[in-house]
């Protein structure tokens, strides 16, 4: 991550006797044999990061033409991180709306059936949510379903 976090190209021409990482440069010697390693930071928006890691068994693998052929490969990669990224953040957004207007939906029907406002109905909801344990957006639906809150069940 040093990559992602701070320089735009890390590399190591071996890592048995690199210190920058005293616990992982051993274990990657000892149980892949890997010597060498490059590392390029992804260009990505806000708070998200991204590296893009090469790696050799050979001491003193890379050289000045990988770090330029690979900043290109690292442009396009960037490229399809945001994608992703774009379509993780979408799906989220997609997601909270649909749970938003569930609830608000739940919060109609609670008003109407027990004749309360709308931060009393939405107190019941939160309520019922805590007292069985359930996620309100569960509740909600199932206040849309059935047009009454649940009811606790009975304890034995």
């Amino acid at each position: 991550m040093d990559a992602a976090d701070a320089a735009a190209v890390v590399m190591a021409e071996n890592l048995a006797g690199d210190a920058r990482w005293p616990e992982f440069a051993p274990l990657c010697v000892d149980q892949t044999g890997v010597r060498s390693m490059l590392s390029l930071r992804l260009a990505v928006r806000g708070s998200d990061r991204a590296g893009m890691n090469f790696y050799a068994q050979n001491v003193k693998a890379f050289d000045e033409l990988d770090v330029r052929v690979g900043s290109i490969l690292a442009t396009f990669a960037a490229l399809a991180v945001e994608v992703e990224l774009h379509d993780r953040d979408s799906a989220n957004l997609e997601a909270a709306l649909r749970t938003n207007r569930q609830i608000g939906m739940a919060v109609g029907i609670v008003m109407a059936t027990e004749k309360v406002t709308e931060t009393d109905a939405f107190q019941l909801l939160r309520k019922a949510s805590n007292h069985l344990n359930r996620k309100l957006v569960d509740i909600a639906a199932q206040v849309h379903l059935t047009g009454s809150l649940p009811k606790p069940s009975a304890r034995r």
